[in-house]
């Protein structure tokens, strides 16, 4: 998937492909699974790891559109700790 690619490459000006995933996971749990089997997890976890902070919001509501469908969506994201990251940035956004 082009926008993985482009979300994995383009530091810092990540924000359009990073909200183009959320839309697109939140559509219908087949287009979430599509972009969960295009490795999409991974640059939004990257991003919400190492991103300023309004690009770590969009991430984490990315996160959540392509988690929020079926249990196997969300055992994708619990199995690349998806939770505790986006508990970490709950906590404390500034330090995260």
């Amino acid at each position: 998937m082009a926008l993985v690619d482009f979300i994995s490459e383009a530091k810092g000006e990540a924000l359009p492909g990073i909200i183009a995933l959320g839309y697109i996971s939140a559509f219908d749990e087949t287009m979430a699974m599509g972009v969960i089997q295009a490795k999409g997890i991974n640059p939004l976890r990257d991003a919400l790891k190492n991103e300023n902070e309004s690009v770590r919001t969009a991430a984490s509501w990315s996160l959540g559109q392509l988690g929020g469908h079926t249990p196997d969506h969300a055992k994708a994201l619990a199995e690349q700790d998806i939770p505790r990251l986006l508990l970490e940035v709950y906590k404390d956004p500034k330090n995260s």
